[in-house]
């Protein structure tokens, strides 16, 4: 009875008897919504458009997700014991095994795994949050239940595009919302409490009836003094640079171990990633491994990243096969030293036939979900290709230079443009493709010689160029990212150097802050590992929206690190 009501959608999902709920609940993907004829799948959305179309998705979404987390945290299909899978409280999930390796969570971060075993993630939290959307759909009056039911089939969990649009989502903000839900056999507009500001933790958990818990009271963002939610976080977050990250790891990553770990070098999505878990919530709750994933914010953000890395694999389908072998330093249920491949089970992930790994996850196709403008079940790969490379040029891609205010030219200058669709517009078809010069920081430090979380800040004559964010595991081990240094030239006042001396200049004005949350400095001798290259690379720009830049060779030179001098003023704010 279980595994058939796992797979077609648990109509009395929030009561399951305990008995029941310790069996293994196996990731198959959602199946509702599919066209059986032609195989068109439904999409994730951008949380924003659900938000702001405020129909029966959006309905069923704010009651699928207040269910989940009104359901007994002893529950395994509880937004509690889902969401605690990614850290605390560090116990095994249903199906997932004794613990016999590190402390921390069943997350691999700066790990290969980590791209393909958040896939498994959200299609464990999709299934459960669709099969809650269903339940609910059915008790809508039977003037709109048809209706109801289907948007229930098609939702998918949501995504928030932080590259194109930085901004926390509006939707996230209200302590409630309202939505129509079924009142005495009429449709009604009613306010609830909107379970996509907060979570409550159970009293139960902050007694340590798991274990060891270090969640308190309930989610919080922006509490630390002078600081507010969203104001403080869409601040921070508009000076991270994401959207050029992204457009850059895109396209210049190699192979999957590269985009979708910091420990594969240094273009990868994991890299902005952390970026926005440092600074969407101002630190805080979202910071933290440990309690990070009972913020609502982390599906929103861990959705967009496996459209990313689906967009990744649609560009490079031609080489985009999943090898890889290396040995972690130690998760839940990996200890230390086990020799990780594409093979490897994704605790605590299990299938009908068994635990799922890497391989199962090499596509999102088959998954029961898809983004746009991906459509498996009608296009060849290259046609894929080629709407997704349209797609990234549209969201993330160069603007004109004529519109580019007070910046050096290049594909990725933003200086002084906010990151909204209706400005953002791309480049200028042309008969002729033009040649930019780009530039680049490269960061690579050993982990273990930072009191993590930290961030590394990199200033340019005291400007803010970037930071490269180090959450708090695993605790060693390489990490590599990658700073687009184009739009700090003008503001550093260096737009009017040749490529080499601006080289230079680059490089002899560097400077570094490395901070911890409590908002102390550790000292650059301490992190003898640090290395940074300051890249110089001739990009020529796409004739049209159908391609991508060409990247050249790179020239880089090394950084004599200097720490960030007191008596320079800085002109950004940080959380810590």
């Amino acid at each position: 009875m279980f595994l058939l009501l796992s797979w077609v959608g648990f109509a009395t999902l929030a009561s399951i008897p305990l008995t029941v709920a310790q069996s293994t609940y196996p990731v198959v993907g959602v199946k509702s919504g599919i066209n059986i004829e032609t195989g068109e799948t439904p999409a994730r959305r951008n949380i924003n458009d659900l938000h702001m179309e405020a129909g029966p998705e959006w309905d069923l979404l704010i009651g699928a997700l207040s269910a989940m987390q009104a359901a007994n945290e002893t529950d395994p299909l509880s937004y509690f014991q889902i969401m605690g899978i990614h850290g605390q409280p560090h116990m095994a999930w249903s199906g997932g095994g004794p613990q016999d390796g590190g402390s921390g969570g069943y997350c691999p971060h700066n790990e290969v795994l980590f791209g393909t075993w958040h896939r498994g993630y959200l299609s464990l939290y999709e299934q459960v949050l669709v099969a809650q959307a269903q339940r609910i759909a059915d008790g809508y009056p039977q003037s709109v239940r048809r209706e109801y039911q289907e948007a229930a089939d098609r939702l998918r969990v949501p995504y928030w595009d932080w590259a194109a649009d930085p901004n926390v989502p509006p939707a996230t903000i209200p302590s409630t919302v309202t939505i129509r839900r079924p009142v005495n056999g009429t449709l009604a507009a009613i306010p609830v409490r909107n379970p996509l500001a907060g979570y409550t933790y159970p009293e139960s958990a902050q007694n340590g009836e798991f274990g060891r818990f270090s969640g308190f009271g309930s989610t919080k963002r922006c509490t630390q003094e002078g600081t507010s939610y969203p104001d403080s976080a869409n601040e921070a977050m508009s000076q991270q640079g994401l959207r050029e990250r992204v457009y850059t790891s895109l396209i210049r990553a190699q192979n999957w171990t590269e985009i979708s770990s910091t420990a594969g070098g240094p273009n990868s999505i994991e890299g902005p990633h952390g970026n926005v878990h440092v600074h969407a919530a101002c630190g805080n709750d979202f910071l933290w491994v440990e309690t990070s994933g009972f913020d609502p914010l982390f599906m929103l953000h861990h959705c967009n990243v496996d459209r990313l890395l689906a967009y990744w694999q649609a560009l490079n389908y031609d080489h985009a096969s999943m090898e890889f072998e290396y040995q972690t330093h130690g998760l839940f249920a990996a200890p230390r030293g086990t020799t990780v491949t594409e093979k490897t089970p994704l605790a605590p992930f299990d299938g009908p036939d068994g635990p799922l790994d890497s391989e199962d996850f090499i596509s999102s196709q088959g998954w029961g979900y898809t983004y746009e403008p991906l459509r498996f079940w009608d296009q060849e790969p290259s046609q894929l290709k080629t709407a997704v490379t349209r797609t990234i040029n549209e969201l993330y891609g160069p603007v004109r230079q004529a519109e580019t205010t007070g910046a050096r030219g290049g594909i990725l200058s933003r200086i002084g443009v906010r990151a909204k669709r209706d400005v953002y517009r791309p480049w200028q078809e042309q008969e002729q493709p033009t040649t930019e010069t780009e530039y680049f920081a490269m960061v690579e430090v050993e982990r273990s010689e930072l009191d993590l979380p930290a961030v590394v800040n990199l200033f340019v004559r005291g400007h803010h160029a970037g930071t490269v964010a180090l959450l708090g595991m695993p605790v060693e081990g390489i990490s590599y990212d990658e700073i687009p240094l184009q739009r700090i030239i003008s503001p550093a006042g260096l737009a009017d150097l040749d490529a080499d001396d601006l080289l230079c200049a680059l490089t002899e004005d560097l400077q570094i802050k490395i901070m911890k949350p409590d908002g102390t400095s550790i000292p650059l001798e301490n992190v003898p590992s640090l290395k940074v290259d300051v890249e110089s690379v001739d990009v020529v720009l796409p004739s049209s929206m159908d391609e991508l830049p060409l990247f050249g060779k790179p020239h880089s030179r090394r950084v004599q690190l200097k720490v960030l001098g007191l008596e320079i003023g800085l002109d950004v704010k940080f959380p810590f």
